[in-house]
């Protein structure tokens, strides 16, 4: 059952009666944040308080590289340990990685991508593709970087003359 509150309204004529008009007023629910590696997200909803009068909506965030098989169901059981009628409701499960992409235990950090000039990036890129003759790959893609259009299209016909 929701609230009532009642808007009384003085101004229309002072010599009448005022007039009373009733409003519904939505009921509080709170907005709950969950966040941790999945065992500790599933204590943390079985442990939820809250003071307003309805269950809160969550928003879950696991913390994991890789979620477990049945993480969703294991959430919804754990939500289903409230009775029903005062059961939070899942608003939102998100996974949050554990470990930032592109590094591993021991990895170095990688800059953001505007940091890079652009040969950094090439040989980044050859360096991820397993590519061994690095040397000669970062000379010709520093020859062809650093030439016109008109250059570029010169040195690619006189390629394909050769092939």
């Amino acid at each position: 059952m929701g609230r009532r509150v009642l808007l009384v309204d003085l101004d229309p004529d002072p010599a009448e009666a005022p007039v009373v008009t009733p409003l519904a007023v939505p009921t509080p629910r709170g907005l709950r944040e969950v966040r941790g590696a999945p065992g500790e997200l599933l204590d943390e909803l079985r442990d939820l308080t809250w003071e307003e009068p309805l269950p809160p909506l969550v928003f879950a965030r696991v913390v994991a590289d890789e979620l477990p098989p049945g993480l969703p169901s294991s959430i919804h059981e754990a939500l289903e340990t409230f009775a029903e009628g005062a059961r939070p409701t899942l608003v939102e499960l998100r996974q949050e990685r554990a470990t930032p992409l592109g590094t591993s235990e021991g990895e170095e950090e990688l800059p953001p991508l505007g940091d890079l000039r652009p040969h950094e990036v090439f040989r980044r890129l050859c360096e991820a593709r397993g590519r061994s003759d690095l040397e000669a790959l970062d000379t010709a893609f520093g020859t062809l970087s650093c030439t016109s259009d008109e250059d570029f299209q010169a040195l690619l016909a006189e390629v394909r003359s050769h092939a």
